[in-house]
C-alpha cells in the first residue's frame, strides 16, 4: 500500500530487531535503538542549515495521520465464500464487492468507523489505472479538474455484459462520500490488458479545513496543499487474470481473446496476512520484569506506571506471504517473488526501540519517558500504539492498543 498525507515529516529510523529470550536486565536496546542514528543524521543534515534542530519523528503521532487503506473483498457473486479463518481477500474480480476502510489516527487515539464521516467527511474516488502505471498514474492525468465535474461510478451488473462489447465505466468517478464505503468492481476493457483501479481518499480535520476546500487544490494539482487536509491513495490489485476468461463466458461477454485455459493453472487470490499474537510484557526501570505476559487484543487497554519500559512480542503466520509470479522480459518469461512482511510502529508518547520490523516473529520495546520530541512530561491523557503490516502487494493488516500511565 502506498499512502500520502502532506502532514508529516520526511526522517523516520528503520531498523529491525528479530525475537529472542528476554532476560532480567535486556542489554538489547542499543543494537536496535534508532536514536544514534536519528541524532546523527538530524545533526548532519542541520549543519548544512546552519542549525541543530533535530527533524521531527515520522513515527510519532502529533496529528490526524492516515496509516493504511486496507480493500478487502466482502462479497463475490462468481466465487465460493471462504472458510471460515481464511484472511480476507485483496484481489478481487469483477462484481466482487469491496470493503474500503481507511485507518485514521490522532493523538487521542484511532478514529472509529462509524465517527469517520462526521470527523473527517472523506470523499473517495475510483480511477482506472493502465498496465505498470504506478499510483497516482490515473488521477494525475485528468487533472487539472475539479470535484463537481467527477461523475458518479456505475454500480456495475452481469446483466449489462453482451456480445456486443463491454459497457463503459466512466474514470475517475466518485465512489462515495462516507467513512467505510463498499465498491462493486466493474468489468472493463483495462481490466483485459492487466490494468488495476487506483482508490483515492480525500479528507478533512473536524473544525478545519473542509473536505470540498481539501480536494479543490489537489484536484486542480496545485503544489501547495491544506496543512489540515489528509490524502490517501491504495491499489485494488484485480485478479487473478486466469479467471477472468471463464468469467466472461459464463455470462455472456465478449472474450476478447483471453484463454480460460486449466483451473488447475489459475493461482490463489493476493489475501491480507494474520497478526496471530500480540503479547506485552512489563519493565520496570531497573530491568526486573513485572508480572506474567499479557495477550491484548487489538484497541485494548494496559495501566503502566511512568518510567516502565513494554516489551512487545508480534507473531504473524509465514505461510500467510504468499508466492507469485510477476512477467519479465517483455511478458516472454515469469519470475516467482515471495511477499514480504514489512511493519510500522506508530505512537503518540514516549519512545521505542525500533520504528519497523521485516520479520513475522519480532519483538520491540516502548519506553514510558518523554522522547526529545514530547510535549508533555506526563501526558494527562491515554497515549497509543499503532502498528501496522505490509507484505509488498496489496494486503495489510493493523493492531493498536493504549496505555494509561501511573506516575
Amino acid at each position: 500500500m502506498e499512502n500520502i498525507h502532506y502532514r508529516t515529516s520526511v526522517w523516520g529510523a528503520s531498523k529491525s530487531c528479530r525475537r529472542r529470550r528476554l532476560g532480567n536486565k535486556p542489554s538489547i536496546r542499543s543494537l536496535c535503538s534508532p536514536a544514534s542514528i536519528r541524532t546523527a543524521a538530524a545533526l548532519s543534515f542541520a549543519s548544512l542549515l546552519g542549525c541543530s534542530q533535530d527533524l521531527p519523528d515520522e513515527r510519532l503521532i502529533i496529528a490526524p495521520r492516515v496509516l493504511s487503506i486496507s480493500t478487502n473483498v466482502v462479497f463475490s457473486p462468481t466465487s465460493e465464500p471462504d472458510a471460515p479463518g481464511l484472511p480476507p481477500k485483496v484481489q478481487a474480480l469483477p462484481f466482487d464487492t469491496v470493503k474500503i476502510s481507511p485507518l485514521i489516527v490522532t493523538p487521542e487515539g484511532v478514529v472509529a468507523q462509524e465517527d469517520l464521516a462526521a470527523a473527517h467527511d472523506p470523499i473517495w474516488i475510483a480511477c482506472e489505472l493502465a498496465p505498470g502505471s504506478g499510483l497516482f498514474g490515473c488521477i494525475s492525468k485528468a487533472m487539472p479538474t475539479a470535484l463537481g465535474d467527477l461523475p458518479d461510478c456505475l454500480v456495475p451488473s452481469p446483466l449489462d455484459l453482451s456480445d456486443r462489447g463491454l459497457p463503459e465505466f466512466p474514470t475517475p468517478c466518485i465512489i462515495a462520500r462516507e467513512g467505510a464505503p463498499e465498491f462493486v468492481v466493474p468489468l472493463t476493457a483495462n481490466m483485459l490488458i492487466g490494468g488495476d483501479f487506483e482508490i483515492t481518499m480525500i479528507a478533512s480535520s473536524k473544525g478545519g479545513t473542509s473536505t470540498d476546500a481539501c480536494a479543490s487544490p489537489f484536484l486542480n494539482d496545485e503544489h501547495r496543499l491544506p496543512d489540515d487536509c489528509l490524502y490517501g491513495v491504495q491499489r485494488l490489485s484485480l485478479g487473478p487474470r486466469e479467471q477472468l476468461a471463464a468469467l466472461i463466458e459464463q455470462f455472456g461477454g465478449p472474450s476478447a481473446g483471453l484463454d480460460s485455459g486449466s483451473q488447475s493453472d489459475v493461482p490463489a487470490p493476493d489475501r491480507a496476512m494474520h497478526i496471530a499474537d500480540f503479547t506485552v510484557i512489563r519493565i520496570d526501570p531497573e530491568g526486573e520484569i513485572l508480572g506474567q505476559p499479557v495477550f491484548l487484543e487489538r484497541g485494548d487497554s494496559i495501566r503502566v506506571g511512568l518510567g516502565e519500559t513494554i516489551r512487545i512480542d508480534v507473531s504473524s503466520p509465514k505461510d500467510d506471504l504468499q508466492s507469485y509470479f510477476i512477467p519479465i522480459n517483455n511478458g516472454e518469461d515469469f519470475e516467482e517473488r515471495t511477499e514480504t512482511y514489512d511493519a510500522a510502529w506508530y505512537r503518540t508518547w514516549g519512545s521505542m526501540l525500533s520504528g519497523s520490523s521485516n520479520d513475522p516473529d519480532s519483538y520491540n520495546e516502548w519506553t514510558l519517558l518523554p522522547s526529545g520530541q514530547d510535549d508533555q512530561l506526563i501526558p494527562d491523557a491515554p497515549i497509543h500504539l499503532y502498528y501496522v503490516v505490509r507484505d509488498g502487494r496489496q494486503g495489510v493488516n493493523e493492531y493498536w492498543f493504549s496505555v494509561e500511565i501511573e506516575p
